[in-house]
């Protein structure tokens, strides 16, 4: 009879503790989320109180894709968009994943930029200028999935001849900068 007891006693003993230890978890848990809830509020009124607008959730329309190559992806936004806004660089790093996710193009950074005749950048020699820090900053926030031209494929120079193939071929669907941003295949 005492070994039984015994097994009923660890059996008790171990429910017992079971309970205990998913009430702390639970407990760790609603106070975890009721610090971030409070740490949004702060922000909130911070914002409210310095006129601030909250800074927008970024919303991609696609997962953006895995880079292996990341410093060349950051050579071609500096070469490409390096007297554009910090926008401008997003957006041409932007174009370039796109362009990796795309049925129609290459799927990695070096094919995609390589690819004959798509980068002038390229048979230029100017995508072997090291990145400045903001190419840097641009392409990361790309690859946080900040999309400012949606799907666009393709982006030219506002001062490309209006009898460009580009021109001719694809809808203009943003324009920030100097470029051009078309969603067009």
């Amino acid at each position: 009879m005492s070994r039984q007891y015994s097994i009923y006693t660890v059996m008790g003993a171990l429910a017992v503790f079971a309970a205990v230890l998913g009430f702390l978890v639970y407990n760790v848990h609603e106070r975890s989320q009721t610090a971030e809830q409070e740490a949004e509020e702060k922000q909130r009124a911070a914002e409210e109180e310095t006129g601030q607008e909250p800074e927008k959730e970024r919303v991609a329309s696609s997962e953006v894709p895995e880079v292996e190559n990341e410093e060349l992806l950051e050579r071609a936004v500096h070469a490409e968009a390096k007297d554009e806004s910090f926008e401008g660089m997003v957006a041409v790093a932007s174009v370039i994943l796109n362009r990796i996710e795309s049925e129609t193009f290459p799927d990695d950074v070096e094919s995609v930029i390589y690819e004959e005749n798509q980068f002038q950048v390229v048979s230029n020699g100017s995508i072997e200028e090291p990145p400045s820090e903001r190419a840097e900053e641009a392409t990361e926030e790309a690859l946080d999935g900040s999309e400012p031209v949606g799907d666009s494929l393709f982006f030219w120079s506002e001062e490309v001849p209006k009898d460009n193939w580009l021109w001719e071929t694809k809808t203009v669907d943003y324009e920030i900068g100097g470029h051009v941003f078309s969603e067009d295949v």
